[in-house]
């Protein structure tokens, strides 16, 4: 039976949003901003802000409709993406929605990755 994740519009952005960094290339936090500024926001207009684009018989990630899409096709697999972005002290929101596929299944934010 094929899981289905949600489509992700905003909310795969937050995944690095409390401090991740990719592995490639470690990248220092921004630098302090206003209490209260957006550091970083995602609209997915466009296909190039840096979140992964993969399409694979385990499932996509890829910029889809003005959001970012995650498909999974395989039991027990989990995708997730960054936006390569490294910040602290951050307060995060996402707006997320279900367009389709079963009621079992994940979503959610991931802070303090390192990968």
């Amino acid at each position: 039976m094929n899981r289905f994740l949600p489509f992700l519009f905003v909310v795969i952005f937050l995944l690095s949003a409390c401090g991740s960094a990719p592995a490639e290339s470690a990248q220092a936090p921004a630098a302090a901003q206003a209490s209260g500024a957006v550091l970083f926001q995602d609209d997915f207009a466009q296909a190039t802000t840096g979140w992964d684009r993969l399409l694979v018989t385990e499932g996509v990630m890829d910029y889809y409709s003005g959001g970012y899409r995650v498909l999974v096709n395989a039991l027990q697999t989990n995708f997730w993406s960054t936006p390569r972005r490294n910040f602290t002290d951050v307060r995060v929101e996402v707006d997320t929605g279900k367009l389709g596929g079963p009621d079992e299944n994940r979503i959610g934010l991931l802070c303090r990755y390192n990968g």
